[in-house]
């Protein structure tokens, strides 16, 4: 019969491989907690909440408003601003000078049948068309910069800068669209008011 305290004093006396597991913690990955915070510093400025807000404050009271602007939208949008050279930061001004645009274009006002964000600025990968369209309507609708020699502008020059900006934006409209007696005929019409402008001392600055 074996001794049991033999056979314990001999395995304690055996040489047990020990296999120490060790972590090193400054390896964690801070991958993710780079992304969570990029992610949160992008979501600081909801660019299509403005976007949104302002399509539904400014937009003609026939178009449609919209809940959220979706990806495919917002990847159009981003593409007239682009063509336009404008900044995410000047979103809701240029949203706002196409709206403006937009009261002032009889066919877009009143002759367009669908009036709803998309069919304005149009979904995803924008075609040179739509680009066209959003920034003939841009130009229109945007206040530009005039300067005269006279620090107070009366209504009938400001009406002259109106019918200046208006004919500039026919002309263009009829170059786009290829028609050579709309095109005369603007052109006609544009070079009667810059001269009038001219005699009233104000310059605009062109499109």
């Amino acid at each position: 019969m074996h001794d049991p305290y033999k056979a314990f004093c001999k395995i304690s006396k055996e040489t047990i491989t020990r296999i120490d597991h060790r972590f090193d913690y400054s390896e964690e990955p801070k991958i993710e907690i780079q992304k969570v915070q990029e992610k949160i510093k992008k979501e600081e400025v909801d660019y299509m909440e403005i976007c949104k807000d302002a399509w539904n404050t400014y937009r003609p009271k026939s178009y449609q408003s919209v809940r959220k602007i979706t990806k495919k939208q917002e990847e159009a949008v981003l593409a007239h601003l682009k063509n336009l050279t404008l900044s995410r930061k000047q979103l809701s001004e240029f949203i706002k000078g196409v709206c403006e645009g937009i009261h002032k274009d009889d066919f877009w006002l009143n002759k367009n049948s669908s009036k709803t964000f998309s069919t304005i600025f149009g979904y995803g990968k924008t075609l040179d068309k739509k680009l066209r369209n959003v920034e003939l309507l841009y130009f229109l609708g945007i206040d530009m910069h005039e300067e005269s020699s006279n620090a107070y502008i009366s209504q009938d020059d400001q009406d002259l800068i109106n019918s200046y900006k208006e004919y500039t934006f026919r002309l263009e409209k009829a170059k786009v669209s290829g028609d050579t007696n709309e095109i005369k005929k603007w052109t006609m019409y544009l070079k009667k008011v810059d001269d009038e402008l001219k005699q009233a001392s104000i310059s605009v600055e062109p499109i």
